[in-house]
This record gives C-alpha cells, sequence and structure tokens, in this order.
C-alpha cells in the first residue's frame, strides 16, 4: 500500500488572463493548510502628438511627441491556517502584496513640425520609479466561554512605499539641461485589536518622508549619469 503526501492548496493565474486555479486546502498537522499566490504583469503604452499654434489660422509653431509607457509586475500571495486549540478555533492568515512598476514617460519638440534632428528644440525624459510592499498578519480566536461564544481578533498591517523620480529636459539650442530628482519613502502601520465583549481598540501610526536628492538648475550640455541603480528610462531617440 503506497500513500501520496498531501497537496497544499494553491491559485495562480497569468498576464494573459487566465482564470486563476481554485483554491483547495491541506490536512497540515491537527489543522488544515491553504496558499495562494499570483504574479501578474502589467505593460500599457500610449503615444501623443500635439500641433501648437499661436492662434486659431496661425502657421504651425511646433510639434510635440510624447511617450508615456508603464510597465510592472504585481506580486501577491496569501496563507491561512486553522487549527482546533483549547476547545476553541483558532485561524492564523496572512497577506502580501508588491508592486514593482516603472512610469516612462518622454517628448520631443520640433520647431515648425518639421521632425527631424536639425529642427529637434527641446527633449525631455521623466522616468518614475515605485516599489510598493503591503503586508498584514491576522489571528481569529473563537470558542463557547462564559455562557455564550467569544470571539478575539488581533490584526498587523503594514505599507511601505518606495518612489524615485526624475526630470530631465534638454534645450537643444542652448545646450542646456535642466533637471531634478525626487525620492519619497513612507511606511504606515496599523494593529487592530477586538473581542466580542467590547469595541475595537485601534492603534495607527506611521511616517513618512518626501525629500529631494538632487536638484538643479541649467548646466551645460555634458556626460550624465543617474543615482540609483533601478532608474531604466534616458532621454528619447529623435526622429531622423
Amino acid at each position: 500500500m503506497s500513500a501520496s503526501a498531501p497537496c497544499i492548496g494553491t491559485t495562480a493565474s497569468t498576464a494573459s488572463g487566465a482564470a486563476p486555479t481554485a483554491p483547495s486546502g491541506a490536512q497540515v498537522g491537527p489543522g488544515r493548510l491553504l496558499i495562494g499566490g499570483n504574479i501578474q504583469d502589467r505593460r500599457n503604452p500610449k503615444q501623443k502628438k500635439s500641433w501648437r499654434y499661436d492662434e486659431p489660422g496661425a502657421e504651425l509653431n511646433d510639434t510635440e511627441i510624447q511617450s508615456d509607457v508603464r510597465d510592472g509586475t504585481d506580486y501577491s500571495a496569501n496563507l491561512s491556517y486553522e487549527v482546533p486549540v483549547a476547545g476553541g478555533d483558532l485561524q492564523l492568515s496572512g497577506v502580501f502584496v508588491r508592486t514593482d512598476r516603472v512610469q516612462d514617460e518622454n517628448s520631443l519638440e520640433y520647431n515648425e513640425g518639421i521632425e527631424d534632428a536639425d529642427n529637434l528644440a527641446k527633449v525631455n525624459a521623466n522616468p518614475l520609479d515605485i516599489l510598493t510592499d503591503n503586508w498584514s498578519v491576522n489571528g481569529r480566536y473563537e470558542r463557547e466561554m462564559l455562557g455564550g461564544e467569544t470571539t478575539f481578533k488581533l490584526g498587523y498591517a503594514t505599507i511601505d512605499d518606495e518612489q524615485f523620480e526624475q526630470e530631465e529636459e534638454l534645450d537643444v539650442e542652448d545646450q542646456v539641461i535642466e533637471g531634478a530628482r525626487t525620492r519619497t519613502n513612507v511606511k504606515d502601520e496599523e494593529i487592530q485589536r477586538r473581542d466580542r465583549a467590547q469595541d475595537r481598540a485601534e492603534r495607527r501610526h506611521g511616517a513618512g518622508v518626501r525629500r529631494p536628492v538632487f536638484e538643479e538648475g541649467p548646466r551645460h550640455l555634458g556626460v550624465r549619469g543617474r543615482g540609483r541603480g533601478r532608474g531604466r528610462a534616458g532621454f528619447p531617440r529623435p526622429a531622423g
């Protein structure tokens, strides 16, 4: 006679939008365990073109070609374990979600709408790098006591959001670059405690900081570098 090990329940989906498999629990020790996970890629490219005139009926002043690409991956995982304890039912659960995304906005401006290298007026690059972690853990215990059913709950949740943005504009005619970099890091936490005999007692605390890590005015055209390894964007390539 042979026996197979229980399979822990999982969920999964793909970037193509396929339906996830239904979760199923597995017996682990005296309780039941359920695990789920999901990974999804997201890419949303946009193209835009603008024609600028000083007034209706006037000659074309310039054109602008804009590109906006948002590319990232979302990760999520969850776990739940239920087990009988001391005549009651204990449930432990946790959820984790990560968003890793780059928003890359670029634009090219051409004098009089002549879209070639000789008439290129301005080049703008504006990448935004986002990394957000969001997770929570919760506990719940129920049992018959004191002539009725009593429930105790305890939970903790936190979100950590880090963003790095850089914007630089090249004035081709004046050979000058203007730019700024900003780093944002915000963390927020929440603790919840609750039982059936009393209202929820909640304690919330958090801290956030937004500070420029690099700011500058005009500078002469030359070699440029990046202050963060995650930066993946630069000046767009002009037409022609």
